[in-house]
């Protein structure tokens, strides 16, 4: 009863609190309406405003003091008016039995003090408080406040659209007037990446790299105003005016923070700026390096760099070196990423490093990329073994041992000159008048330290002792090789072709080539000028094919081309001139691969044409077509006759057709032809086509002819490539003796630099480039094609001719 009592007296206090406060409030309501009457009417200016906050601090310190407190007897007191209980009941709350000490009460009293508690409960749980009642007519007898609320509604309908700016102008403070204040913000990024600034937009939060700057401008000011505070982490930062009511600030960025401009009742701009440290080049190698079959190394990367790479390199580092301390870097020209842009992803390079100072030595390799800004990036390291030149001479493998151990022992120079004092006094191998006189020469420059490079010298003494008297013809080939490849990996990074200096390259390679040979090959140069003219021709033929992708754009199809064109002028700048039973030799296989080719294309059109018998008669609607090519199969083609329509017919041609596949196969692995593994998968697949044929199942024929077909296809393709790609031994062993003579770091020649006759290939013979027999095979693929388009062909016909052109 206590609680329920309570809370209705809580409400009471707040009706009489509400009552009372609206009363007091009609004067300081008065002095508003009474301002906002003179704002519309157009009254504004400073002392208006002052007036104004003096009336209205009047009016409300006259209100606090009027105003009083109700009291709990007053909450009493409404709370019986509202209820209809009997005045001072709600006192009797506090009643309590009370007898005489030491004497107990009569039991008629305390059951009448019972029901006279029973009797209040019951007027408590009635008890109520109605809604506040507003006596506005004691504080307003003439009704003034209605005139005030009209005089206001009036005056903003005459006022129209200048209410507002005339209400705000009253309202606001005078630092707030006029336009909003404009913010150009923009970002700066360290000078090391590259970048352009940008402009930042309506962003609450950047990233940035370490380093960066902030700059900022702020127009629109009031002049004589003071410029809008900048704060960036709690500090303030000067801003530099600028006239016109403009202001300037920067802010080097070394640790994240929020930027704000402006004070808090009027902020221009909150950014957080979220600040990022720059990351070294993450690179890894991607598979051990492996050597081709020119004896380069294939080295293979990953990396990713944001921020660019200004430096790649390849580091080597003997094993078995005393002092870890010496080094090599071989440049990766090729992938460096211009400046500012991102490098990520894989690469691959070939890299020669047979001439490099650790040829033939274990080494420790690891990759090294530098950014812009500096940071390097290192890879986990692998070991392997650099190749090693293939040397015949003796003395050439000796000053090749001397090298080593100048590598291994930087501080060795004087014994490398007393070694070369013994090579010239009594060489091991036979060496020209003036190979001797280089190697006394160099042995004394190394005795007195007078020597500036001496790897590079080394290793032109090695080639010199080497090459004997093909050394000077050797280095003008390598000049005239070196000048056509850089013209054309100009060619292709321009996509535009100097036609008339891409021909006086290649004659200029084609003389250099020719005295090379006749001056290492004697009296049996002339021999080989026949296959010498080849392989000119060849050669010029590749270099104009490389230049004319290279003007279409195509150049990914050039660079590949231009890797042959690198193998075929490491073949021809190794190579030996031929004595007569090799150039007997090589004229006995060119005439094998061209006979092997000729039969090869008889056989594909003969197959293919028992496909289509076959099919004709699983499918009648192939009936009454030609066969592929529009090819005649006839005898002189070489094609097998059905002699009939039936199955058994065709079963025989087949049976022919697998006995010749069968011979020739003998006849090309006598004379060491490729595609013999190819064909021998054909007769398989023809055995298997005759064994359906046979049981009178052409339809399941077909796939088997179809995978013979294919097997003939890839032998004819192996075989003219054969007879049309660089087959010598010399130039495959040349290529591992390294690079230019004279270069200690290596893969000059796989970057446009000059490769340098090395001249360490042993009696190979000149390759032979020539056009393959493969062109019979393109031709029914092409009339394939051409008939799979004619229109209303059915849709058998089309799933056929997809079938036999490999399409799934």
């Amino acid at each position: 009863m206590r609680e329920q009592l309570d809370a209705v007296r809580r409400r009471a206090l707040l009706v009489l609190w509400s009552e009372r406060l609206a009363s007091v409030a009609m004067v300081p309501m008065a002095v508003l309406l009474g301002y906002v009457m003179l704002l519309l009417a157009g009254f504004s200016g400073g002392w208006l405003q002052i007036a104004g906050l003096v009336a209205m601090a009047g009016s409300l310190f006259w209100a606090a003091r009027m105003v009083r407190r109700p009291g709990l007897a007053e909450a009493d007191r409404r709370i019986e008016r509202d209820s209809g209980l009997a005045r001072w009941n709600l006192a009797m709350i506090e009643d309590r039995l009370v007898g005489a000490p030491g004497t107990a009460l009569p039991a008629g009293t305390v059951q009448l003090f019972a029901a006279h508690r029973a009797r209040l409960a019951r007027e408590v749980a009635r008890a109520r408080v109605g809604a506040p009642e507003l006596d506005l007519f004691s504080r307003d007898r003439f009704g003034l406040r209605a005139l005030l609320l009209l005089g206001v509604v009036v005056l903003a309908v005459l006022a129209g659209p200048q209410a507002g700016p005339r209400l705000a102008r009253g309202f606001l403070p005078p630092s707030l007037l006029g336009p909003r204040p404009q913010l150009q913000l923009w970002l700066t990024p360290p000078v090391w990446t590259g970048r352009a600034p940008r402009v930042l937009g309506a962003v609450k939060q950047v990233r940035v790299l370490a380093g960066s700057s902030l700059s900022l401008i702020i127009t629109g000011v009031g002049r004589g105003d003071a410029g809008p505070p900048v704060r960036f982490a709690g500090v303030g930062l000067p801003s530099g005016p600028l006239g016109g009511g403009s202001f300037r600030a920067r802010l080097a960025i070394e640790r994240s923070g929020e930027l704000q401009v402006g004070p808090f009742w009027r902020r221009l701009v909150r950014l957080r700026v979220m600040v990022r440290v720059p990351r070294a080049p993450v690179v890894a190698f991607a598979g051990m390096p492996m050597r081709d079959r020119d004896g380069r190394e294939q080295i293979g990367w990953r990396i990713d760099s944001p921020y660019g790479v200004k430096d790649f390199s390849l580091r080597l580092r003997p094993v078995n070196q005393p002092v870890p301390r010496q080094k090599l870097a071989v440049p990766l020209p090729e992938q460096i990423v211009p400046l500012g842009a991102r490098a990520a992803g894989v690469g691959r390079e070939r890299v020669s490093l047979a001439a490099s100072r650790y040829a033939g030595l274990p080494v420790r390799a690891v990759l090294s990329a530098t950014n812009q800004r500096g940071m390097v990036g290192v890879s986990a390291p692998v070991r392997f073994r650099l190749p090693a030149p293939v040397l015949r001479n003796a003395t050439a493998a000796q000053i090749f041992l001397l090298r080593q151990s100048l590598a291994l022992h930087p501080s060795a120079g004087l014994a490398v000159g007393a070694g070369l004092a013994r090579l010239g006094v009594q060489p091991p191998g036979k060496v020209t008048a003036a190979t001797d006189l280089a190697i006394g020469v160099a042995a004394q420059r190394f005795a007195h330290g007078a020597v500036g490079h001496p790897f590079a010298l080394l290793w032109r003494l090695m080639q010199q002792a080497e090459q004997g008297k093909g050394f000077r013809t050797a280095q003008r080939l390598a000049a005239s090789r070196a000048a056509l490849e850089r013209a054309l990996r100009r060619d292709i990074a321009n996509g535009a072709v100097d036609q008339a200096a891409l021909r006086r390259l290649v004659r200029r390679l084609e003389q250099a080539s020719a005295a090379h040979l006749a001056a290492v090959g004697g009296a049996q140069a002339a021999q080989s000028a026949a296959l010498q003219a080849q392989v000119n021709r060849a050669v010029e033929k590749l270099a104009r094919r490389i230049a004319r992708e290279a003007q279409a754009g195509e150049t990914k199809r050039a660079a590949a081309d231009l890797r042959r064109l690198d193998r075929m002028l490491s073949g021809l700048q190794h190579a030996r001139p031929m004595s007569a039973a090799q150039a007997a030799q090589a004229q006995a296989r060119e005439q094998a691969a061209q006979a092997a080719g000729r039969q090869l294309a008889q056989m594909i059109r003969a197959q293919s044409a028992l496909l289509d018998q076959s099919t004709a008669m699983a499918h009648p609607v192939f009936s009454g077509m030609t066969p592929p090519g529009q090819v005649p199969l006839g005898p002189k083609a070489g094609a097998p006759t059905a002699g009939g329509a039936g199955p058994q017919n065709l079963a025989g041609a087949q049976a022919g057709l697998q006995q010749q596949a069968a011979a020739l196969a003998q006849r090309m692995g006598a004379a060491h032809l490729a595609g013999v593994a190819r064909l021998g998968a054909a007769a398989q697949a023809m055995a298997q086509a005759q064994a359906q044929l046979q049981a009178g199942d052409p339809a399941g024929a077909a796939p088997a002819q179809r995978a013979a077909i294919a097997a003939l296809q890839q032998a004819a393709q192996a075989t003219a490539q054969q007879q049309a790609g660089v087959q010598q031994q010399a130039g495959a062993q040349g290529q591992q003796s390294g690079s230019a003579p004279g270069s200690d770091a290596a893969g000059a020649g796989s970057h446009g630099g000059p490769p340098g006759p090395n001249g360490v290939g042993g009696g190979g013979a000149l390759p032979l480039k020539r056009a393959g027999q493969g062109n019979a095979a393109r031709r029914i693929e092409r009339s394939l094609i051409k008939r799979d388009a004619r229109p209303g062909l059915p849709a058998q016909a089309h799933d056929y001719y997809r079938r036999l052109l490999g399409k799934p």
